[in-house]
């Protein structure tokens, strides 16, 4: 299913680990809404950066969550934060500079390289 120009949604909601274990990882009706606004918001991302974005995690189904050990109230089940990889551990994001301040995110090294760009209501 195509959310945007550039996205669709199986970027969001494939998951080796769902695969792995046989997890449903298929997104209620109101979590593809979140998915089509998060979508929308990160053409906004990939139009300032100039270049093309993969999605690492947009959705977790609350049966993968917890079969992850993800937080009872994790955002990914509402699909409200996205983890994109980053190029550098410990480096900022490569939307660093290019987006205000409140919508740069900084890498961790503790979560495998990666950049987590909150959404709220909709907006990155």
């Amino acid at each position: 299913m195509k959310l945007t120009d550039h996205f669709i949604l199986a970027e969001f909601t494939t998951s080796q680990e769902a695969s792995r274990r046989g997890i449903d990882n298929d997104p209620p009706p109101e979590v593809v809404e979140n998915l089509y606004l998060l979508a929308m918001a990160l053409e906004d991302v990939r139009e300032r950066l100039g270049a093309p974005i993969v999605i690492s995690s947009g959705y977790r189904s609350p049966a993968l969550n917890e079969a992850v050990g993800g937080a009872a109230n994790s955002a990914h089940v509402l699909a409200l934060l996205p983890t994109l990889p980053a190029p550098d551990s410990g480096a900022r994001c490569r939307c660093a500079g290019r987006l205000p301040p409140c919508q740069t995110c900084v890498t961790t090294r503790s979560f495998t390289n990666s950049a987590r760009l909150p959404v709220v209501a909709g907006v990155i």
